[in-house]
């Protein structure tokens, strides 16, 4: 790799851009998706107890408000989801009914 000195002339120096994101699609009501995710260089993402905790407290505050959860499995260095995204309509009525028991 070559270093770049401060106000030094650039015109010879050759710089990779980096390679554009793949477009992402859309996730469809209905449809069922086996999700995945590993750690960068295969490192933890899990480092302890907590850590798995705190993904499953996130995972219930986030996801599973537009999710129905098949299986799951965590691994220190990466986890598996297998869910199906809910129809707007099935959102919509447990977002009521999460309002609805706050409430009282």
């Amino acid at each position: 790799m070559q270093s770049v000195r401060h106000n030094e002339d650039l015109s010879g120096l050759h710089l990779q851009r980096p390679k554009p994101m793949q477009p992402t699609l859309p996730l469809e009501p209905g449809a069922v998706y086996h999700l995945y995710n590993r750690g960068n260089n295969r490192d933890d993402i899990f480092r302890d107890d907590g850590n798995y905790e705190h993904f499953l407290k996130l995972y219930a505050q986030h996801i599973l408000p537009i999710v129905e959860t098949y299986c799951y499995c965590l691994m220190r260095n990466h986890f598996h989801l297998l869910l199906r995204i809910r129809e707007p309509r099935a959102r919509a009525d447990l977002s009521d009914l999460n309002e609805s028991s706050s409430s009282d």
